[in-house]
């Protein structure tokens, strides 16, 4: 099953061939649930097993070794309305927070993080 043309990638996107289900699935998250004033921004880690480039490693997680995202969530019904899979390039904690909140419709509010433990 392929969701994107073969022929038509340029190498820049890690994710091409599911990029087009995976912007649809996010903007339905985001269309069809209002979240409340609390919201989350964690890492998670989806199992995988096969061959992929940027699977990850964390011998800390009960995952081993999966695909790395980071997640937007409501704190008070744990609803995922939005993520960034990890796909090899490193960015700033930062900009992958403004990211999220900005694919979520949430550009412009004051975001205070921090470092957890």
């Amino acid at each position: 099953m392929h969701f994107s043309d073969n022929q038509v990638n340029d190498g820049s996107d890690r994710l091409y061939k599911v990029r087009p289900v995976l912007d649809h699935v996010l903007l339905k998250f985001g269309e069809l649930y209002q979240p409340h004033s609390n919201i989350c921004i964690d890492e998670g880690m989806m199992a995988w097993c096969g061959p992929l480039a940027f699977r990850v490693y964390n011998p800390q997680k009960p995952v081993k070794y999966g695909i790395k995202s980071y997640i937007i969530c409501d704190s008070e019904s744990g609803y995922c309305f939005g993520m960034k899979p990890y796909y090899g390039e490193a960015g700033d904690l930062g900009d992958t927070v403004v990211t999220l909140l900005d694919k979520a419709g949430w550009a412009g509010i004051q975001v205070v993080y921090g470092q957890l433990l």
